[in-house]
Parts: C-alpha cells; sequence; structure tokens
C-alpha cells in the first residue's frame, strides 16, 4: 500500500537534466548520444525512474540496472518501456536497490530532458482500495455466513466485490474483448436522433488506446488527466455510424447511463466508469433474480454466477450481460413454471419467460434454441386449451423470427452470390457468404472440422481457466490456481444426493442436451462464417465466456433432478474456490498497479 523502503531506508529523490549539478550520491553521469549512464558511489534503493524526452512520436526506451544479489555477485537487469508525449512523463518501477543505471532510447531523434530518480513514501490509493475491499470480501466470507447463508441469492453480490475493484483499477483502457468497438457504439447510441457528439478523447477510444499506453499508477493518472482534458476538445456533432436496431438491445441499459452521465457534466473518465458500472448491477441484479426465483438448485445457479470470469464481462463495456444474464434469468423463470407449484400468476410468469429469453438472444441469436425450453412447459400449468395453443404459437413465431435475423440475409446473398456484405468489422479475409459456399462445397470436411474442435477444446472451456478465470487482455491466471477449479468441481458434484428434488424425465434430459449442443454447434459455425478467413481448415475466435449460457440447462441434466444438498458448511466451502480465484485476481491487480 506504500513504498516500505522508503519508511525503512533512506529516503531519496534527485533530478539529473543538462544544466543540473550532480547529486552527492552519484559518483559520475555520462551521456552518449541518445543515452544516459549514471553510476552510483554506493547501492541505493530506487523505486520509479521518472523520464522527461524531447520528442513528438511515440518512443520506446531500455533501461539497464545492476545491482548486486543476495550471493553478492554483480547482476544486469533489462526492463523495457515505452514514453508518450501526450503524457509529458514517463515513469518506470524499478524497486531494488542499484549501483548503476544506463538508458538507452531508441529513437536517433529524441533527447533525454530530465530524469527523476526517487525513493520516498507514496501511498497508493488503489492498494489500499483494493486491500479494504480484500478485506471486505474475507468478512463477509467468514463473519456473516450466517446472515447471508440463510439466503442465498444474496451471496452473489461478494462478486460484486471483484467486479468493482475491476472498475476502479482499469483506468481508460481496452481491458475486456473488443471493449473499445463495445464503448463506441454505446456512446453514438446515447445521443438521440442520427448525429452524435465527437471529441478529441472519443476520436481517441475510435483509434484503439495502445496496450502500452501506461503501465504504471502514475502514467494511469496521467493518461486520465489527458482523456479528460480531450473530452472538452474540438468538440462537434458528426453522423452516426450506427443506430438502434434489434441487434443493440445488449446495450441499451450502457447508453441510458451515458446518456445520464452526460446530462449530469461527468468528466470522461467518470462517464468511461458509469457504463461499466450500470453493466456489472445490471447483472448482478438479474442474477439475484435468477437465483431468488428458481425453486429448484440454487446453489448451482449461485456457483455460476460466482464464476470470475462472468464478473470481469460485467465490469466491462459489452452486450453478453444482457445477453448471459437475461437468458440465466429467463432460465429461471422456465425453472420456476416446470418445478414449481401452480400459481394464479403462471401465466403471467411464462410471458416473462418468454420474453427474456427472445429479449435476450436479440444481440447472439446463436442462443435462441433456448427459447424451446418453453415447450417443456406441461400443459397443465395453462389454464385453457386456447391459452396453450396461444402460448406454442407465440414461441415458434418467436425463435423463427429470431433465427430469420441472421439467416434470411445470409441466404439471399448467398443465393444472389453477394460478397464482401457480411464480413468482420475488424478486418481480414473474411466473407460469410464466401465461407458457407465453401462449406456447401466440402460438407464432410467442414462436419469433420467442426466435432475435432469442439471435443479439443471441451477441456478448456469447461474446468479450464479460459472459462473460469480468463480476464481478457489482463490474462488468465496462472496454472497453480488449476487445483482450485478442480476442488471446486469436485466438491459440487460431491452434493448431489440419490433423492430428488424435482421431476426432469428423460424426454426433458434429452432436450436439454439437444439444445445445448445445437448452441455450440451454431456459436462455432458463426464464428467461422463471420471471424475465420475463408477456407481455413481451423475456425477462429470461439472462446469459452459463450458457453456460459448453457451452463444451467447442462447442469440441470447432468443432475437428473437428484437433489443437491448443500448444508451451511458445504456451501461455504464450495464458495470458497471462487472466492479464492478472485482473492487471487485482486492480488495480480494489486502487483499491477
Amino acid at each position: 500500500m506504500f513504498n516500505r523502503n522508503a519508511i525503512a531506508g533512506k529516503k531519496v529523490e534527485f533530478c539529473i537534466s543538462e544544466n543540473s549539478e550532480i547529486p552527492e550520491e552519484i559518483e559520475n553521469v555520462e551521456r552518449k548520444n541518445a543515452g544516459i549512464r549514471i553510476v552510483f558511489k554506493e547501492p541505493t534503493y530506487i523505486g520509479k525512474m521518472k523520464l522527461c524526452l524531447n520528442t513528438g512520436e511515440r518512443t520506446e526506451y531500455t533501461l539497464f540496472t545492476k545491482r548486486e544479489n543476495a550471493f553478492g555477485a554483480e547482476t544486469l537487469d533489462v526492463a523495457e518501456d515505452v514514453y508518450w508525449p501526450e503524457l509529458e512523463y514517463g515513469y518506470t518501477s524499478i524497486q531494488k536497490k542499484i549501483t548503476a543505471l544506463s538508458l538507452a532510447v531508441s529513437a536517433s531523434n529524441a533527447s533525454i530532458q530530465e530524469i527523476w530518480l526517487y525513493n520516498k513514501v507514496q501511498y497508493n490509493k488503489d492498494r489500499m482500495f483494493i486491500t479494504f475491499l480484500a478485506l471486505l470480501l474475507l468478512a463477509f466470507f467468514v463473519k456473516k455466513w450466517n446472515y447471508l447463508s440463510k439466503k442465498v441469492e444474496y451471496l452473489v453480490f461478494l462478486g460484486g466485490i471483484l467486479g468493482v475493484c475491476f472498475l476502479y483499477t482499469g483506468g481508460i483502457q481496452e481491458n475486456g474483448w473488443d471493449e473499445q468497438i463495445h464503448f463506441m457504439t454505446v456512446y453514438q447510441l446515447s445521443f438521440r436522433g442520427n448525429a452524435s457528439e465527437t471529441n478529441d478523447a472519443v476520436v481517441r477510444m475510435q483509434e484503439r488506446i495502445p496496450k502500452d499506453m501506461y503501465n504504471t499508477l502514475e502514467e494511469k493518472q496521467l493518461f486520465i488527466q489527458y482523456m479528460n482534458n480531450a473530452y472538452n476538445q474540438n468538440k462537434e456533432m458528426t453522423e452516426k455510424t450506427v443506430g438502434w436496431n434489434y441487434r443493440q438491445t445488449g446495450y441499451i441499459n450502457q447508453a441510458a447511463a451515458l446518456w445520464i452521465g452526460r446530462h449530469l457534466n461527468l468528466s470522461f473518465y467518470q462517464l468511461f466508469l458509469l457504463g461499466k458500472a450500470i453493466n456489472l448491477l445490471t447483472y448482478l441484479v438479474l442474477m439475484f433474480l435468477a437465483i431468488k426465483i428458481t425453486p429448484v438448485y440454487k446453489n448451482v445457479l449461485l456457483l455460476l454466477a460466482m464464476i470470475p470470469t462472468q464478473i470481469f464481462i460485467a465490469s466491462t463495456y459489452t452486450y453478453d450481460v444482457i445477453v448471459h444474464a437475461g437468458l440465466m434469468f429467463g432460465f429461471a423463470c422456465w425453472a420456476k413454471i416446470v418445478f414449481g407449484e401452480k400459481q394464479k400468476r403462471s401465466s403471467i410468469l411464462i410471458v416473462v419467460s418468454i420474453f427474456v429469453l427472445l429479449l435476450a438472444s436479440l444481440s447472439k441469436a446463436v442462443y435462441v434454441p433456448l427459447v424451446l425450453l418453453c415447450c417443456l412447459i406441461p400443459k397443465e400449468k395453462f389454464s385453457s386449451e386456447r391459452q396453450f395453443r396461444l402460448f406454442w404459437g407465440i414461441v415458434l413465431l418467436g425463435c423463427a423470427v429470431v433465427v430469420m435475423t441472421f439467416s434470411v440475409p445470409l441466404i439471399r446473398y448467398t443465393i444472389n452470390g453477394q460478397t464482401g456484405i457480411m464480413t468482420d468489422s475488424r478486418g481480414g479475409d473474411t466473407d460469410a457468404v464466401l465461407q458457407l459456399q465453401s462449406i456447401l462445397r466440402h460438407p464432410a470436411v467442414y462436419v469433420k472440422m467442426l466435432i475435432t474442435s469442439i471435443i479439443e477444446a471441451l477441456s478448456d472451456f469447461s474446468v479450464g481457466h479460459a472459462a473460469l478465470a480468463n480476464f481478457g487482455r489482463l490474462g488468465e491466471l496462472g496454472s497453480e490456481f488449476l487445483l482450485v477449479t478442480v476442488l471446486w468441481i469436485l466438491d459440487c458434484f460431491s452434493g448431489i444426493k440419490g433423492t430428488f428434488v424435482c421431476r426432469i424425465t428423460k424426454k426433458m434430459r434429452v432436450f436439454l442436451w439437444a439444445i445445448s449442443l445445437s448452441i455450440i454447434v451454431l456459436v462455432w459455425t458463426s464464428m467461422y462464417l463471420i471471424y475465420t478467413p475463408v477456407g481455413t481448415d481451423h475456425m477462429n475466435g470461439v472462446q469459452a465466456r459463450y458457453y456460459f449460457p448453457i451452463l444451467a440447462p447442462v447442469s440441470f441434466a447432468l443432475l437428473g433432478g437428484r437433489n443437491v444438498e448443500f448444508s451451511e458448511k458445504t456451501l461455504k466451502f464450495s464458495l470458497l474456490p471462487p472466492v479464492v480465484l478472485s482473492l487471487a485476481a485482486l492480488y495480480q491487480l494489486f502487483i499491477y498497479l
């Protein structure tokens, strides 16, 4: 939380420039071309280096430091970093006791104006906040368990602690999958009419934030300040490149948040965080309602809601929150109808289930087979034969409409030979029409490739960290945490008892498996059509996060109606692995800052 070495050791802070005097701690300063070499009289602990270059473009530099290791031998460490003139200063973390330092600048036309080397007490507010949240998570988990375990749906908000941490520490950066693209879509949708406001900050976001824009807390703060200033520069109204349509339903909550934020005159950074915060809140509320409303397997849905990857996704700009959490809520409504007692308002719940499942499928139509789950609702749940037939008509018509949204254009373009229309907006040699024609010419080859791809990815997409602990551009948790996930899965299945909590017939289980498998096939096929170069003998773009909406029906099919008995102690142990994974993610964020 602070630089403890500055408290325990000597405080150091000096500046080296062309006209400055050499500090007494330094023996020699030697300049060569665009670089500099500094030799200390004795080993000196340096926390960070602050650099100012005379350059107008992105410039890479290499830092060499000499130190004595624990065996008394001299060791050379090498670190590479990038200087961005927009930030005015560049910071590089050293955190070592060194005897010499050399800086080599890659650009020949760049020169060093000033270098600050310092070791001083600095209280890191971000690290303090992460520590507070980690302790809060443990406190809820250990001390307040008796209050929360009686109503397990409230435990889902423990995941919000990790989500808030992702929000607070992320800064203005593309941490999630295609987050810049999602943000630009949300930003334009937050304006009415056919025009949206643009400014230097929005232009910067549209160009995408480079991965190496900042990697220290100081650079992060400088970049936030830079973007806040750019948000008020060169403002003008321009024509929108996106507009409202059925596929934009997953952006409704975020667009509304940005609309409110703009009217409150928030800074760009605050506006950026607000859109993410609304997404996180939407996820937590929908998963809370899903767990609360389902009459069976509440613990199973709770464990699914606590998957760290899903909480990370919920704290980014994406339409996956409405899709994933919406489908889970719709599934819970279905479970309430099928396995709960018949109620006077069952017809309303049936309508809600169909509506939510269809609405959540609009942004990603590959999940529309989940709507067919409503066909498993028994006839006796309806008040009349007429109502039952009307229900079937609505289900089939709704599915047909959603399927037609992507199939009809593809079929029409394929028949007419219209290429270059359905392609990946991010570029690449992709074309859905040409890809479909290739599949139709080689159906056996495609089926073999499809089956092989699904099988090869099965372990990673089900029990691996690609599914459970993947945090986008921040990376996955290390393999050392794989044991935690294995124990998690074993513990989940250890709670299965022979008694039956609900009546899942063999026909129903087959139907659940069929729907889940059809969604998997649609996911892989859609990725091959849109995101894979034409004629490629492998599939690109499929990720484990796409499997989340089918985890609930797969869990019900695996359990087969058997009871899952989690006492307070066993449920606590079952939730311990996601808490451990969350704490591990918090620790990685802690080190990053």
